[in-house]
Formats: structure tokens, sequence, C-alpha cells
């Protein structure tokens, strides 16, 4: 029998259709398929999605996938990062999240993060498991001024400098938070002191700050 205590967790890749992220996403799996199985058959790592933002595509014989429509620019406005909370958001309402995810966990994955190890879930239902990108300091006087700004409420001290990946998050933390991880990228984007502040970071940003 496997260890008390498991707690297996479905990996979601967020993707975009380019050529580019398709390879991305041939590694990516690969790796995934290499360290469940080094996991042996207690591995946490069970099941796998990849998150289309595009049309179906060749890759999806071979590699789990469920496509959802890309955001338009009216919702990006140039910055193609926003198809992650966005496309999250869609799939958290399809049936395809409920048939598909069957694990109280998740694993959200971009498509140039590679797999070394078999990862194991430390998260809980109430704290999600992030990675520490020292770059998202909230002590900068900029990035954390701005995103108090949006947060007056929020100590700036009390936002984690982490981004929406590489992330473990129990499914309803993660339907909790996504739509606001949506609306939150959405409205800094729009906002030409935070698009300014925060460029390829935006909805990193917008993460992070929903999590004090």
């Amino acid at each position: 029998p496997c260890p008390a205590g498991r707690r297996p967790y479905h990996t979601i890749l967020t993707a975009q259709g380019s050529l580019y992220q398709q390879w991305q996403t041939k590694i990516f799996y690969y790796h995934f398929r290499k360290q469940q199985a080094a996991g042996g058959r207690c591995t946490e790592m069970t099941g796998f999605t990849r998150l289309l933002a595009g049309k179906p595509d060749e890759l999806m014989p071979t590699i789990p996938t469920v496509a959802v429509p890309e955001a338009g620019h009216n919702v990006t406005r140039g910055f193609p990062v926003i198809n992650r909370p966005w496309s999250m958001l869609l799939f958290i309402d399809m049936k395809e999240f409920r048939e598909r995810i069957v694990e109280r966990y998740v694993y959200i994955a971009e498509t140039d993060h590679l797999l070394r190890h078999d990862i194991p879930n430390r998260a809980t239902p109430q704290l999600a498991v992030g990675y520490f990108f020292p770059y998202m300091s909230p002590k900068d006087p900029k990035s954390g001024g701005i995103a108090q700004k949006w947060l007056p409420d929020t100590k700036v001290a009390d936002m984690p400098p982490v981004g929406p990946s590489p992330i473990l998050i129990h499914v309803d933390l993660l339907r909790a938070v996504t739509p606001l991880w949506y609306e939150l990228s959405w409205r800094l984007k729009r906002d030409p002191e935070a698009n300014a502040a925060y460029g390829w970071m935006l909805e990193m940003w917008g993460y992070s700050s929903i999590h004090p």
C-alpha cells in the first residue's frame, strides 16, 4: 500500500499554440512522464492536462489537452500572458475540469519549466506552495507601492514574492482565487502606471497581490 497521507495532484500546463510553445510542451511532457515513472506507483504526480489557449492542434492526440478560446485583444491589450488566468477562469467552470481533475490538488506549470524530480505535495487546503522569485520583492517601493494602491487594506510585507506558477494548490482554493487573479491582472494592464512598472511580471503581481 501507498504511505498514509499521500495527496495526489493533477498537473495543469498552461500553454498557447505557437510552434515555440509546442516544442516546449513536448519537452515538458516528456520530463513529466519521466519523473512520474521515477516516483513509482505511489507518486503524487498523477493526472496531466495541457490547458491550451487557442485552437485544437496536432499535439492533442498524444498529449492530454483541453482547448479554450484564446483571449482577444480587448482582454490582452497585446500582453498574451493574460491568457493564463483567462484560460484557467474558463477551465474551472467546464465539465472537462470536473471530469479530468479528480485529484484534490493541482500543480500549475508553464511550458518553459522543466521537471527534474518527482515533486512532493506540501500544499494544504488553506495554503498554496509556490516558487520564490526574488525580483518580485514587495519591499521595492515602486512595485510594492503600486500593489498597495490597488489593495489599500493589504500590508506590503504580507504580499508573497511568488507568481501563479509553479504552484501546488488545493482545487477549492484555485476556484476561489482564479477570478480575482484574472480580474486584477486585467485591471493592472489597463492602468498606465501599473503596466509600466510591472511589464512582463504583470499577471504574476496580479496573482501575488491577492494572497496576503
